[in-house]
């Protein structure tokens, strides 16, 4: 897959994002599968390439550990009823084990103060649409799962509409 021309969705900023990681992904020759089932509507592009850089950014960082043959990620993107529903899964080192530091999930095997720097910044953009957030590590995979009612966003993007003709 060539990246560089890939149309992973018809929204350019989201498109722009995930073309991007991908191709740094592909580099490390790590298998890449994408779902994306959302459009050029009104979406909160902002805080979702927040959202998508961040949980790339740290599957790609967490790749990087690991033997080549076992490099795998898939991103989905969809709805499901009312909600987006974001999913960032990717192969992890075995050793990896979730312990709680400093009054928060972590990822066991990095500096304290580096910990969850990436994700600190998903739970806030993902505070800022009303929506939530779980990590976890599954069978070998570290999950990033998050989950915003679109009419959260939907609400906010009027609500800016209205600010601007006043």
């Amino acid at each position: 897959m060539n990246t560089l021309s890939e149309q992973f969705c018809s929204n350019p900023y989201l498109n722009e994002v995930l073309a991007h990681y991908f191709e740094r992904l592909e580099e490390l020759g790590v298998k890449c599968k994408v779902d994306i089932k959302v459009a050029e509507e009104e979406l909160p592009y902002k805080e979702l390439c927040k959202i998508l850089s961040n949980g790339l950014d740290n599957a790609y960082e967490t790749l990087k550990e690991i033997d080549i043959e076992n490099r795998e990620i898939s991103v989905q993107m969809k709805y499901n009823r009312n909600y987006l529903l974001i999913r960032i899964r990717n192969r992890c080192r075995n050793d990896l084990r979730m312990e709680w530091l400093e009054e928060r999930k972590c990822p066991s095997g990095k500096e304290e103060n580096a910990c969850g720097f990436g994700l600190t910044m998903v739970k806030e953009m993902v505070g800022r649409l009303d929506g939530d957030m779980f990590y976890y590590i599954e069978n070998g995979d570290f999950v990033l799962d998050v989950m915003i009612s679109s009419q959260s966003f939907l609400k906010r993007i009027a609500l800016d509409e209205k600010k601007k003709t006043i």
